[in-house]
């Protein structure tokens, strides 16, 4: 019995004719390794397999194809990573990254461009002014009348204090003796922030009247009009001031 080598394998055959009939589809190859030349199936090379003659020599191409790598250091993080000869042919930019993060990074400093083959067919949406502030704002949807929450807000104040809000009867409340105004809970918050929360007649800090009890309940915080409000109608910064519960009353009770 004769003994012959094709490809990978070794085949024992009486019939040597039968085995030199198979070596028509096979191709000469010269292994990278070892230097040998031996007979590989084409369609196995197609998926890159057989790119060497023995399994022990795959072993050692494997490991040489890994060693075959660039040391470099990331332009972003500024830390060492190893990358691959091939990789570095492939890439589309002239800057190597560690990471997808710092690729985005890399992107957003300048370092390289988005390349774009086929542009968005987008329609760009125009600019509109905000009705309160007047500032240019690109709209989210249709119906989009103010550039932020704020301005929308002081648009609903104005809109629900008039005659067209739903819940308007014929303007009593505006008669009512604790009617301060529109706006006027702004208003003495911003007036609180200006004194510090502090009383401006004996020097007490203030308290809200939810965290009041008994004990602290002559520390709720109260807004005083110098110039009472229903004579002159005056909301100004100028004319309030900060106040106690206790000196409150006590400073209404002087000007009776």
């Amino acid at each position: 019995m004769e003994s012959k080598v094709l490809t990978n394998k070794v085949y024992h055959c009486d019939n040597i004719n039968a085995i030199e009939g198979m070596q028509d589809d096979y191709i000469k190859r010269k292994c990278p390794i070892c230097e040998t030349i031996y007979l590989a199936d084409p369609k196995r090379l197609k998926h890159r397999r057989q790119t060497t003659c023995s399994r022990k020599c795959s072993y050692v191409f494997r490991n040489n194809k890994k060693r075959k790598q660039v040391d470099l250091i990331c332009p972003i993080c500024k830390r060492r990573f190893m990358l691959s000869l091939n990789r570095i042919k492939k890439t589309k930019y002239n800057y190597n990254f560690c990471s997808k993060k710092c690729m985005y990074l890399g992107k957003s400093k300048g370092l390289i461009q988005r390349i774009v083959n086929k542009p968005y067919k987008c329609k760009r949406k125009t600019k509109r002014p905000c009705l309160i502030c007047g500032k240019w704002y690109i709209y989210q949807s249709k119906n989009q009348k103010y550039c932020s929450r704020k301005c929308f807000e002081k648009a609903h104040s104005v809109y629900m204090s008039s005659e067209n809000a739903p819940s308007y009867i014929d303007g009593r409340s505006h008669n009512k003796k604790c009617w301060r105004g529109n706006g006027w809970d702004k208003l003495r918050i911003n007036v609180y922030k200006r004194d510090n929360y502090t009383c401006q007649r004996c020097g007490v800090k203030c308290i809200s009247k939810n965290a009041s009890n008994s004990n602290n309940s002559k520390k709720i915080i109260q807004c005083h009009h110098i110039e009472k409000y229903h004579k002159t109608k005056n909301n100004n910064m100028s004319n309030l001031v900060t106040l106690c519960l206790v000196c409150h009353v006590k400073r209404d009770n002087e000007n009776k």
